[in-house]
């Protein structure tokens, strides 16, 4: 089965090498109903990397017992239909060469492609249960977009989380940094005061000044570094005032993106309305659809006994 979809996508040029995308488009027209989210596993398996690489026939060979478990794996009747129409490609490929007529091939697509509702049993189906078949894809579809949406909530909330801690981090090590320099620019104020008291004294001695001179000067000169000190702790002050409304700014944009979260969970809840929703839809479908199927053996009674 797996050599004539392969001959198929490649008989063109014939090469023994096709493009992952080519095979991925094969399997479209011959599994056409399958569920979406299994067709993206198929088409993930084929091309794992999003490159569209080329696959030869061993490699692609070795991919037939994964891709067949995948299709078979939690069946519905659309699945059914998907395998019914591998099971006759593979009995078409048992039967002939991969080397004949390409007409033939493409009359065998064709007539798969043709299959019908009112054709399933011919497949080994039950042509009522398919009537459901949409349905039970488009709620496997939803199941799907809901654990997607889940996942993505949850992978934004992380990432905002630690975007927030970092942002914290920093303001917090940049304000310390700021309060270690104004200590140390204290402490070099407070030895210089000392250093100059201690040289007015020493003048004061050497000069002979009277006390009173001598603590005027030592004022003036420790007023004057006090002045140039305090410029600087204004200088900080600034700085640390833009600091704060830098991580003010960083809260409002953190209440922003809870927003965000929370409009998301709002899609989710309508989301999950919507699946309950399909799921009653089914519900009520298969009830109607065993009446029908009640009525019509009683009347297939009454049929015989008549």
């Amino acid at each position: 089965m797996f050599e004539l979809i392969f001959t198929e996508c490649d008989k063109e040029i014939r090469s023994g090498q096709v493009r992952a995308n080519s095979l991925f488009e094969c399997f479209q027209k011959f599994l056409g109903s399958l569920s979406s989210y299994k067709m993206d596993e198929i088409h993930r398996l084929l091309d794992p990397h999003r490159d569209n690489r080329f696959l030869d026939m061993d490699t692609f060979k070795k991919l037939g017992p994964r891709i067949t478990h995948i299709i078979t794996v939690n069946q519905n009747p659309g699945d059914s239909l998907s395998m019914s129409r591998l099971d006759c490609l593979q009995s078409y490929s048992n039967s002939t060469n991969t080397s004949q007529d390409e007409s033939s091939l493409g009359l065998l697509n064709e007539s798969l492609m043709n299959a019908t509702i009112g054709s399933l049993e011919g497949f080994g189906m039950d042509s009522t249960g398919s009537c459901n078949a949409d349905l039970r894809n488009n709620l496997s579809e939803l199941k799907f977009q809901n654990d997607n949406l889940h996942k993505e909530k949850k992978d934004l909330e992380k990432e905002q989380g630690k975007s927030h801690f970092r942002e914290v981090e920093r303001m917090n090590n940049k304000l310390v940094e700021e309060n270690e320099i104004l200590k140390r620019n204290l402490r070099e104020a407070k030895i210089n005061m000392e250093s100059l008291q201690q040289k007015n004294q020493d003048l004061a001695l050497l000069y002979n000044l009277s006390p009173e001179l001598r603590i005027g000067s030592g004022i003036k000169s420790c007023n004057e570094k006090i002045e140039i000190e305090k410029s600087r702790y204004e200088e900080v002050l600034l700085e640390n005032k833009r600091l704060i409304e830098e991580l003010e700014d960083a809260h409002s944009s953190d209440l922003k993106a809870r927003n965000d979260v929370q409009r998301r969970d709002k899609a989710i809840q309508n989301l999950t309305f919507e699946i309950i929703k399909v799921k009653d839809e089914l519900d009520e479908k298969s009830k109607s659809l065993k009446h029908l199927e009640t009525n019509h053996k009683l009347a297939q009674t009454s049929n015989e006994e008549s």
